[in-house]
């Protein structure tokens, strides 16, 4: 189980005062040339939305999907966001997660090496 935590690092935040999500699982595989980003919650207290976003170098990030949290629960919520544009190289993947009161956390990077 990872709680979403603050900026870029794998360091999981204590998070369960802002933003009690429990993160079950986050993926990035490549199904004909399609980025499949997966992820997994079994709790998502106070969560309005999921963006999937990228970024080429790690560093710089840009949205690529928008998601509603399915909402409160205590069974388990399966996502997916698509990219059907990664570029020749490392692709980097994280989850921008937006609480009831737009409190922004991330999830950690994870990365796809896309060869054409």
């Amino acid at each position: 189980m990872l709680y979403a935590g603050g900026g870029c690092s794998d360091i999981a935040q204590h998070a369960e005062d802002i933003l009690p999500l429990k993160l079950v699982d986050f993926t990035a595989s490549i199904s004909k040339d399609i980025v499949n980003i997966r992820w997994t919650t079994s709790s998502e207290k106070n969560v309005n939305r999921f963006e999937a976003e990228k970024s080429f170098d790690g560093i710089h990030f840009a949205s690529i999907s928008k998601q509603t949290a399915l909402g409160v629960n205590a069974s388990k919520e399966n996502y997916l966001a698509e990219d059907f544009k990664p570029q020749p190289g490392v692709n980097y993947y994280r989850l921008k997660i937006i609480s009831n009161d737009n409190h922004i956390t991330y999830s950690k990077m994870i990365t796809i090496r896309y060869k054409r």
